[in-house]
């Protein structure tokens, strides 16, 4: 916000500092942008950079280790001020939960496990744990979902048989089944899906 206070001329409200005015070479209004946020304002305004950069830094890093990469996820939000963590962690949640895949698979040998929200759960509270020790705040403060705390095993047999499956198959072979079930079951099918979403 001191970046807005600095740059904007004659603010009259908190809101008004989050609505950029673009213009052009003489100006004159281009557009006028309302921005949900004042980092979103800043990088409208060319103020700040957004984060690209640390997403091209994360891709030269993918042959860490998942907890390696877990530590420099919190870094990057506790100490390097990533401003959208969320996308991050929605674009290689699965990188930073890949031994906590292999570890359930070896201990579950019969089973088909993929990864299910009680493996990422596991990796939220690993996460929340790093970035309490740092900053002393919870995941949801940098936009993130909270894990569950008191999950007595997210990764018992029957949780990870109940959870885990393969979304794009089960979708692929309704896709190619569906005409076939009956109406109710092709209803019920649609109803479920339109929840998920």
């Amino acid at each position: 916000m001191r970046f807005l206070l600095h740059h904007v001329r004659g603010p009259i409200s908190f809101e008004h500092l989050k609505t950029v005015i673009v213009r052009d070479e003489d100006g004159d209004i281009l557009e006028i942008k309302p921005c949900s946020t004042y980092t979103e304002a800043c990088q409208v305004l060319g103020l700040v950079e957004d984060d690209s950069h640390w997403y091209r830094q994360w891709k030269r890093q993918l042959c860490l280790s998942p907890a390696q990469l877990r530590n420099l996820f919190a870094f990057l939000i506790a100490v390097c001020g990533l401003n959208k963590p969320i996308t991050l962690w929605e674009n290689h949640k699965e990188d930073m939960t890949e031994d906590f895949l292999h570890q359930t698979r070896r201990n579950n040998p019969t089973e088909n496990i993929e990864y299910c929200d009680a493996l990422f759960d596991n990796t939220l509270l690993i996460l929340e744990d790093k970035i309490l020790s740092i900053t002393g705040n919870k995941l949801a403060l940098y936009g993130l979902p909270e894990p569950v705390h008191d999950q007595p095993e997210s990764t018992s047999k029957d949780v990870l048989r109940e959870t885990s499956y393969n979304v794009q198959a089960l979708r692929a072979y309704m896709a190619a089944n569906g005409p076939r079930h009956s109406r109710s079951a092709t209803s019920l099918y649609s109803h479920h899906w339109n929840d998920r979403k």
